[in-house]
């Protein structure tokens, strides 16, 4: 078989895998892990639009793998994303989130905490109903409306709810996210173990294959070199 046959038989199986690369092919490989790392770095656009040379069959052979490099830039972007969520998926403490709906603090007058500090003031071993009549009687003298402070209360609540559905939702949507994010991450992971099986497989093949060969030309060999003694 003539070199023209070898590399015709060579491209074949190049153009039938494009995604894989021969074992002989090592200055492709090479070339393709430059650049990758140039890739990686944002570097790729630069390279190629500073030059006006027609592009190597080692770019080209990167331009057929660019399918294999988007696991690479998925998570990158998920990273990114991440990065943009972070506010979202970040715990408030109870003043942050009054501050961010402009509702008074905790320590403000006027506000339904008003009525657990007064009854903290009162003995803890009043009866209930004395405790009601005696916050009552301090309300009137501080001239509180009890019925405002209840009303701030339920304004409270309904904000809180509010805030905890919004956060629940946006934290949902992130768990989401990340879930079919490890699913895809499971899927590239098989099919890589499945590669590296299959190749495992053709190595240990042509090894025996390889081997026998080297076995059968050294037994020809002695027995030449054996009867010449």
């Amino acid at each position: 078989m003539g070199k023209e046959d070898i590399s015709k038989e060579n491209s074949i199986g190049i153009d039938v895998i494009p995604e894989k690369v021969s074992m002989y092919d090592t200055a492709n490989s090479s070339a393709a892990k430059k650049k990758s790392l140039f890739e990686k770095l944002g570097l790729v656009e630069a390279v190629e639009e500073s030059g006006g040379e027609k592009p190597t069959p080692q770019q080209n052979n990167f331009q057929k793998k660019e399918g294999t490099n988007s696991n690479v830039v998925s998570m990158n972007e998920g990273k990114l994303l991440n990065s943009e969520q972070k506010n979202k998926a970040q715990k408030l403490s109870i003043d942050e989130i009054y501050t961010i709906y402009s509702v008074l603090p905790k320590t403000a007058t006027n506000t339904v905490y008003l009525i657990d500090h007064f009854l903290k003031a009162l003995p803890s071993n009043l009866p209930i109903e004395i405790k009601r009549q005696s916050l009552n009687s301090l309300l009137e003298a501080s001239h509180i409306d009890l019925s405002d402070l209840l009303n701030d209360g339920k304004e409270r609540v309904e904000l809180l709810n509010q805030y905890l559905d919004n956060f629940s939702a946006d934290l949902e949507d992130i768990i989401s996210e990340n879930k079919r994010e490890i699913e895809a991450l499971k899927e590239k992971i098989a099919y890589h173990n499945s590669i590296i099986e299959e190749r495992s497989r053709t190595l240990d093949e042509q090894k025996s294959i390889v081997k026998f060969e080297i076995q059968k030309i050294s037994s020809i060999m002695d027995f030449v070199k054996s009867k010449d003694v």
